[in-house]
């Protein structure tokens, strides 16, 4: 009795916490800053889809309508009041906009869409003895916050008077457990293979982090791993090698097709718009949702999990999408960028994994009420990603939805507590029992 008023109280918070939150769009896709090193300064080519920038502008940009002066002017105070630049010693350095275009962008993941491009100078001849430069930018963050904005240095300083590689210096985006949107540091020199390499690791695990989504499929997995199913029902806890090697299996299946696809996609071989991918996603959620409540391809967990792990992996290489490096090294960040993701992927299986197996062992009822909510609450999340990305229009649900990963340290604590509630009350019921 103790641990359902438990249950129910963790039932209340998440609610209560739900309902004080406002709503966030979904992003897609992201914006792109690319640097160059010159002779005279710094060139920036700053790229922000259409899509995404019109909430965070305040008016509405058409597509296929050619920007008049006042949008220019709009646009151009946008971008000074939202970016700025530092030296290395701390020096404001200011940005000169030369040009904004409205352009329709082709890839092989998102198809078309439209974009603003904007160029700027940092007219600066010191520049060239700069070692780093600061980014400071909320640009469409400040109104969509899980947007994001992948940082390119395409020419260094130090390969100035030789083509270099273009390399990754980074992503701003917000910082979920703190709620602010750090400064980028941008060394100005080549970096070894090395230093990319880790560069794309942080950056992968900084996308898995930020991305609920895929945080909330990765979590259906984990519920049903312990269990045995019973006819029509999910029976009780199976043992914990049971249960392990069962979520063995299904993880592994995960992280093989979303691998695959990532490297396929991030090298350009993809057919599939990013919107039917994004819809797939959701569709794939709202499944393992209902698998969560009642089996409904039990024994299949793994093929299931890897055939939604391949539409996964197409969403994650579209973060890669503007790297345009060598073959070779572009397979070597795909690679960092894929651990990453796994590094993130295992540490959410470590936090979780033990306390859903403590109260499935301990208390079955508990285990079918925290299931079942779980379950309920993805498929209802589910269902708004899909009809947001379906109709381009975001809803009510698929607004709080952008709030998931704030959620998850209080998940967490809440499944912790939970876990030893009933362990204890177990051992003394046993201990009575004596």
């Amino acid at each position: 009795m103790c641990t359902n008023k438990f249950f129910y109280a963790f039932v209340l918070t998440l609610c209560l916490i739900g309902l004080g939150q406002k709503g966030w769009a979904h992003p897609m896709p992201n914006s792109a800053l690319a640097l160059r090193v010159e002779a005279i300064g710094i060139h920036l080519t700053l790229a922000m889809p259409l899509s995404e920038l019109t909430p965070a502008l305040g008016k509405e940009l058409k597509e296929n309508s050619p920007l008049t002066g006042q949008d220019t002017a709009l646009l151009k105070r946008y971008v000074l009041t939202h970016l700025h630049v530092t030296n290395s010693n701390l020096i404001n350095a200011p940005i000169h906009i030369t040009q904004i275009a409205l352009t329709n962008t082709k890839d092989s993941i998102r198809g078309i869409y439209g974009e603003i491009s904007v160029e700027g100078m940092i007219e600066d001849a010191t520049a060239l003895h700069w070692p780093y430069i600061t980014i400071y930018s909320d640009i469409i963050v400040h109104q969509v916050p899980n947007h994001a904005m992948m940082v390119t240095l395409v020419q260094a300083w130090s390969t100035l008077t030789k083509p270099s590689a273009p390399q990754a210096a980074g992503m701003i985006q917000l910082d979920i457990p703190t709620g602010k949107i750090f400064p980028l540091q941008v060394m100005l020199t080549s970096l070894n293979w090395q230093e990319n390499v880790w560069r794309m690791l942080q950056l992968g695990i900084q996308h898995i982090a930020a991305g609920a989504d895929h945080l909330m499929f990765l979590l259906l997995l984990l519920l049903t791993a312990p269990l045995r199913q019973n006819k029509q029902n999910w029976n009780i806890h199976g043992g914990t090698a049971y249960s392990l090697r069962r979520l063995l299996y299904m993880v592994t299946a995960f992280t093989l097709g979303h691998s695959l696809t990532l490297l396929t996609g991030g090298l350009g071989w993809q057919p599939i718009a990013s919107k039917w991918i994004e819809v797939a996603i959701a569709v794939s959620i709202l499944v393992s949702a209902v698998h969560a409540w009642r089996p409904v391809f039990f024994g299949k967990e793994t093929w299931i999990a890897a055939g939604f792990g391949l539409v996964h992996g197409m969403a994650f290489s579209g973060s890669l999408l503007h790297l345009q490096l060598p073959t070779w090294q572009l397979v070597l960040s795909i690679a960092a960028f894929n651990i990453g993701i796994e590094l993130m992927q295992l540490a959410v299986v470590l936090l979780t994994t033990p306390w859903l197996l403590i109260i499935s062992k301990y208390h079955a009822h508990t285990y079918v009420l925290v299931r079942k909510l779980l379950s309920g609450f993805a498929a209802l999340a589910a269902l708004g990603w899909i009809f947001e990305r379906i109709t381009n229009t975001p809803n009510i649900i698929s607004k709080c939805n952008n709030h998931l990963v704030e959620w998850a340290p209080l998940l967490l604590s809440s499944l912790i507590v939970l876990a030893i509630t009933v362990y204890l009350l177990n051992k003394s019921r046993s201990s009575s029992k004596k």
